[in-house]
């Protein structure tokens, strides 16, 4: 029986502090060069870093998204009721309670903020509210409230939701807008940080 080196995919700060000054892994996979640098900086150990680029940015990646992604928003659509040629804002929802934003009220009050904006500049435009799924059930009573037919929540996935916005939102910070940059999609990031955070 082989034996198979040790491999870590991608690297993450949980993995920077239990293993900083350590060797761990016969070999290590991240996206750029400059994680290549900071791993080396972290870590006293003769790891090879090999750096493989952003997966997203693949023409396999961007084949598979222009395939599969007509499918799955046309049957988001159905299940809303709205038409297939609608145009959508994406609102990129990040948990309310992380410890650096001001307040979980102000959170749903920039929501509210965003949503009056993304309708006055895009009259018509249908709204959907992406959560993480496992903070779902935090924004569920919130669009019941709204009782607006052209604004659901969704649980498809953000590249997919980028291959069709005309703009996004993120509420507070979150590396979803990635997706949106990359389709060439006009994202901003509302924000407000307690004053340490800043």
């Amino acid at each position: 029986v082989g034996s198979f080196p040790g491999v870590s995919i991608p690297l993450s700060s949980d993995i920077v502090k239990r293993n900083s000054g350590r060797s761990f892994r016969d070999f290590h996979i991240c996206y750029t060069t400059d994680e290549v640098n900071y791993f080396k900086n972290m870590f006293t150990t003769d790891t090879k870093v090999f750096p493989i680029g952003l997966p997203k940015l693949f023409d396999g990646w961007q084949n598979t998204l222009d395939r599969l992604s007509p499918v799955i928003i046309e049957n988001e659509f159905k299940k809303f009721g709205w038409d297939f040629k609608s145009s959508i804002a994406t609102i990129v929802l990040t948990y309310p309670y992380f410890s650096w934003f001001k307040s979980e009220k102000r959170y749903f009050v920039l929501l509210m903020e965003g949503i009056v904006l993304i309708k006055k500049y895009f009259p018509g435009i249908k709204i959907i509210l992406k959560p993480k799924v496992c903070f779902l059930y935090y924004f569920e009573e919130f669009e019941k409230d709204l009782d607006d037919p052209d604004i659901r929540l969704s649980t498809i996935a953000l590249p997919v939701c980028a291959h069709y916005s005309k703009v996004a939102l993120t509420i507070n910070e979150s590396a979803g807008i990635f997706d949106f940059i990359v389709a060439g999609v006009p994202v901003i990031e509302y924000a407000e940080y307690k004053e340490e955070w800043v």
